[in-house]
């Protein structure tokens, strides 16, 4: 299952670009920069980069995100599955279904508290309470206004696997 659900959401997204959907790439890079104070010397550090694609067909998005960790030679050290799922709006009124290897709420609650996530892992993440994204199923309601900033949100998750 570990291994089949990612790739059979991926065939979907190259699917769906084949099918003429609208379809958007996303790519990151988290870089270091430090300054030699005794050798004078300017050094640059690639530590990981993000390479995403959506694609939509009507009111269902399909992300997959590969997520690269490097070595300090710059050569890939890792290749993850961070995202792999698909996402379905409106199905019941105001709310979205989504399904597969998926963003965690708790962590983006508490990367929008803290405001530095490119720096480091949030402290659920680093101290291991929780992961950042996980397979399973989610569905997320918008309420009008969001009072509080409060977005209701459910979700079942398998087992820690990113």
């Amino acid at each position: 299952m570990k291994k089949i659900l990612p790739l059979v959401l991926l065939v979907l997204c190259v699917a769906g670009l084949m099918a003429k959907a609208n379809f958007k790439p996303d790519m990151r890079l988290f870089m270091h920069y430090n300054y030699g104070l005794d050798s004078k010397k300017h050094l640059y550090a690639l530590e990981r980069s993000y390479l995403g694609l959506k694609a939509t067909i009507d009111n269902v998005t399909f992300r997959t995100t590969l997520d690269f960790k490097y070595d300090s030679d710059l050569n890939v050290k890792n290749v993850y599955v961070q995202y792999t799922y698909a996402e379905v709006k409106d199905l019941v009124p105001m709310s979205k279904l989504i399904f597969g290897q998926q963003k965690t709420g708790l962590i983006d609650f508490e990367g929008k508290i803290w405001g530095h996530r490119s720096v480091s892992r949030v402290g659920i993440d680093l101290y291991k309470m929780d992961t950042s994204a996980d397979v399973g199923l989610a569905i997320e309601s918008k309420l009008p206004n969001k009072p509080g900033g409060l977005q209701p949100a459910l979700q079942e998750k398998n087992a820690s696997l990113f």
